[in-house]
């Protein structure tokens, strides 16, 4: 019954806006940083047993925050570079979209649960000539693709000499 209520409570507060404001008041400090969303955050939310795992201001789960922390600590997306993102997460997707000196490309085998930019793509048959990505990304998608050395040979295959995958 209890159980029940809060889950009714969570919709109709949601629905409002009011429970993505309270969560954010709640998680709000300094403490943590999301790299996805800029977000400054005392603590994030749990996932399961693990803590800190959820952003609370953008949903990111620390994947996607490592990724961009990781990109961000590098030279990866400095100057002009035209990026190809297989399995774009919006986390991620939003964040390299929005850098200036990126041309981003999203492909994915289904793309209907991405941005409607993402074009339908199988990264074992890549639609690119040789060469055309100074970077490529697949993030947790190599480990649902039965031919994973094809899926491989083709990401070297359009990564630039000198680029990154």
């Amino acid at each position: 019954m209890i159980q029940n209520f809060k889950s009714i409570l969570k919709k109709v507060l949601s629905s409002l806006g009011v429970y993505e404001a309270l969560k954010y008041m709640f998680f709000f400090g300094d403490r943590l940083h999301c790299p996805c969303c800029g977000g400054k955050f005392r603590k994030m939310q749990p996932y399961g047993e693990t803590p800190n795992a959820i952003c609370p201001g953008c949903g990111s789960h620390m994947r996607y925050r490592f990724l961009l922390a990781y990109l961000s600590s590098t030279n990866i997306l400095e100057g002009n570079i035209k990026l190809l993102q297989f399995a774009p997460e919006p986390q991620t997707a939003d964040f390299l979209k929005n850098k200036e000196n990126i041309e981003y490309i999203a492909g994915d085998i289904d793309p209907t649960p991405y941005d409607p930019d993402t074009k339908k793509m199988d990264i074992t048959d890549i639609p690119f000539p040789d060469n055309s990505f100074d970077v490529v990304l697949a993030s947790h998608v190599l480990e649902h693709i039965v031919e994973d050395r094809k899926a491989l040979a083709e990401v070297y295959r359009v990564v630039m000499s000198g680029g990154y995958a």
